[in-house]
């Protein structure tokens, strides 16, 4: 049996190169959440559910993170450097369009992507706002750290190296970190579809044994909680575990990590962006257009049938946020709502790759690979 199974994936391994070897890639373009943070409601000690503690500020990038970006770089120099030798062996910024929320985990978290596919050629951020001058939300000492964690010098060659450009927004058009800030009427009906939610999951008591649990495991009070909140309470766990720290173990460990994973995916495909695909449909639509865009944009020029230097050199893009925009993304490519996947994590990736096959195009989406 076992080596039926290794054949198995052997053969399939095998598939997937001859695949890789056949097909002619164009544009890539990836749809990330940021790293792993420290906890973000901890300054609430009523929140604080661990022991542990952070080096960073609540919400902010931490070393696990870095360390997971650097791996979705490498994977992409794997994949489109020494497998397909689609993108350049060394930096070139004219085949790369960057674009994140402005804050610290999402921008720190496509510098450290970067570094972890050009550790050797790429220098420091070139920091974009996008609709006017802004600060940037890190400082020189941070993008220091990250390559201090990524064990990579804080003199990079002038000659050798080249700044990575990273585009910012904070308005919400393509990333909906801070739905209170970016679209007050999308927070609004976001409040409303959780009261409906937190009706319902009341109602049929769907997470009664999850509370009782968190009660006794993690010391929370079960008349407080409720599906609308219960997440304040388990951020602090499901970040430690994310950090590789220790958690409090429940009696039944694996039992108890499944009923807070579909807690989740309860509370955040269904609870936030409600049963329809409305506002999915309006957090996604500037990603998704861009998708359409860019990709219609290459395979027009690849075909010469138009003249654009951008999409001419453009080879690569990514978008990095939180898990609004991911979760908007997943949601509306999903046709089973009524089962939904499993909730982004840290570090998820959605990808779309425009590939060519003898005179014919293709576009293929995955997820997590």
């Amino acid at each position: 049996k076992n080596m039926k199974e290794s054949l198995a994936k052997l053969a399939f391994v095998l598939f997937l190169l001859v695949l890789a070897s056949a097909r002619n890639t164009q544009l890539v373009v990836d749809l990330l959440e940021h790293g792993a943070t420290a906890p973000r409601y901890v300054e609430n000690p009523a929140y604080r559910t661990t022991s542990n503690t952070y080096d960073q500020f609540p919400g902010e990038l931490t070393d696990t993170g870095i360390l997971q970006m650097e791996g979705i770089g490498k994977q992409l120099r794997r994949e489109y450097v020494d497998q397909s030798q689609f993108l350049p062996k060394e930096f070139k910024p004219q085949n790369f369009y960057l674009k994140t929320y402005r804050d610290e985990p999402s921008a720190l978290s496509a510098y450290a992507t970067m570094l972890g596919a050009y550790p050797d050629s790429v220098a420091w951020i070139q920091y974009q706002h996008m609709g006017g001058v802004s600060d940037a939300p890190f400082t020189r000492d941070e993008e220091k750290e990250i390559r201090t964690t990524l064990g990579l010098t804080n003199s990079p060659s002038q000659l050798s190296t080249r700044d990575v450009t990273i585009w910012s927004e904070t308005d919400g058009r393509t990333l909906f970190n801070d739905p209170l800030n970016n679209c007050p009427q999308m927070h609004k009906q976001m409040s409303q579809n959780l009261d409906i939610a937190n009706s319902k999951y009341t109602a049929n008591r769907r997470f009664d044994a999850l509370y009782e649990e968190m009660e006794k495991t993690l010391g929370v009070p079960d008349n407080t909680l409720t599906f609308k909140n219960a997440h304040l309470y388990l951020d602090d766990y499901v970040t430690a575990q994310a950090n590789n720290k220790p958690v409090p173990q429940f009696e039944e460990q694996i039992v108890a990590d499944s009923w807070i994973q579909n807690y989740y995916r309860r509370y955040y495909y269904e609870g936030l962006y409600g049963e329809n695909n409305d506002l999915a449909r309006v957090a996604s639509n500037h990603y998704f257009t861009y998708v359409l865009t860019a990709m219609y944009g290459k395979y027009k020029t690849d075909k010469g049938e138009i003249q654009n230097d951008h999409y001419d050199h453009l080879k690569y893009s990514q978008f990095t946020g939180n898990e609004n925009e991911m979760i908007a993304a997943i949601k509306l490519l999903n046709d089973k709502s009524a089962d939904p996947v499993l909730p982004p994590r840290f570090s998820s990736a959605l990808r779309f790759e425009l590939f060519k096959q003898g005179d014919q195009y293709f576009v293929k989406g995955t997820t997590d690979g």
